[in-house]
């Protein structure tokens, strides 16, 4: 029997290679849709591969044809790493990839799955706990760069008949996770005996493990969802960062005075409060974050202390 088929854009990225895994482990065939220059991954699970993006807009739809996917998910973005501001690059790496993907899918009408961003809606001011209604006001070019291409692909999208989901996440956490992220970077520091030098930690996220991420667009692939959708992936649940960096010093043994709140001011313009609602996601599939903070720290650490060794 032959495996069903799912395409993958930005399968490099943190998100992107575990979720490859996942879908492998549950029975699919996946492709790895990648741009030329892209430096091929060292490995890859038995039932996936790479596939250049053909530069010509035919051959890119010709290669969807010879997939056949049941559905692309496109996680490939820019602006996300501190080093990731060329606004040119930004632009064109969210809003003009996702417009090729598009019309590459409209000769078969292939469902393309959107990786969204909290960073489309406008500021969201405790207690309130922002739903797909949430006014979009971006305030960073990420963010608009985000929102311009969740927009752009919902008109697009209709115009050429290809059905079209977003799904926005939130703070997403686990192994692999890119070392200037709280966890790996309070992680990193306490291994090595050093302290741990910290803004005050008040700003408060909403953080999902990335297994249970995964799963949320396993669940996308497997649904039918009205054109256009917008749908929250998050866990609807409210930590500080300074709670965060504890919990890590004591799954690692470490005593609290290691970490030195203050030590650095917040980032100007940062949000204090970003956490979402995903009831209507979870309305629509089923779907739910099932991963604690405790139980995913734990894992994280583990899976770090592992590629260590």
């Amino acid at each position: 029997m032959t495996k069903r088929a799912i395409a993958v854009t930005g399968s490099n990225g943190f998100v992107g290679a575990r979720l490859v895994e996942k879908f492998v482990e549950h029975g699919f065939r996946v492709v790895c849709l990648v741009r030329p220059e892209s430096r091929p991954r060292r490995s890859l699970p038995d039932g996936a591969e790479q596939q250049p993006i053909p530069p010509e807009a035919a051959d890119f739809s010709a290669l969807i044809a010879r997939i056949s996917p049941r559905a692309v998910i496109n996680l490939a973005t820019y602006g996300v790493a501190p080093q990731e501001t060329d606004w040119t690059t930004m632009l064109d790496a969210n809003a003009g990839a996702l417009t090729r993907l598009l019309v590459a899918c409209a000769p078969t009408h292939t469902r393309v799955i959107h990786a969204g961003s909290c960073s489309e809606y406008a500021r969201i001011e405790k207690p309130s706990r922002a739903t797909e209604d949430w006014p979009c006001h971006p305030a960073t070019p990420y963010g608009a760069a985000k929102l311009g291409a969740t927009e752009w692909g919902r008109a697009l999208s209709g115009r050429l008949g290809v059905p079209f989901v977003t799904l926005r996440l939130f703070g997403i956490y686990g192994p692999g996770e890119s070392p200037h992220r709280i966890i790996p970077a309070v992680s990193s520091r306490l291994r090595r005996g050093e302290r741990v030098e910290l803004s005050p930690g008040d700003q408060v996220r909403d953080l999902t493990y990335v297994d249970d991420v995964a799963d949320a667009f396993q669940r996308a692939v497997e649904t039918e969802f009205e054109a256009g959708a917008v749908y929250n992936v998050c866990s609807g649940d409210g930590v500080t960062i300074r709670s965060v960096s504890e919990k890590v010093c004591s799954a690692l043994g470490a005593t609290l005075d290691r970490l030195i709140f203050g030590a650095y001011p917040m980032r100007p313009g940062e949000d204090l409060w970003l956490v979402g609602d995903a009831t209507r996601y979870e309305a629509a599939t089923g779907w739910k974050a099932k991963t604690t903070l405790d139980a995913g720290i734990q894992k994280t650490l583990q899976a770090s202390a592992e590629v260590a060794a």
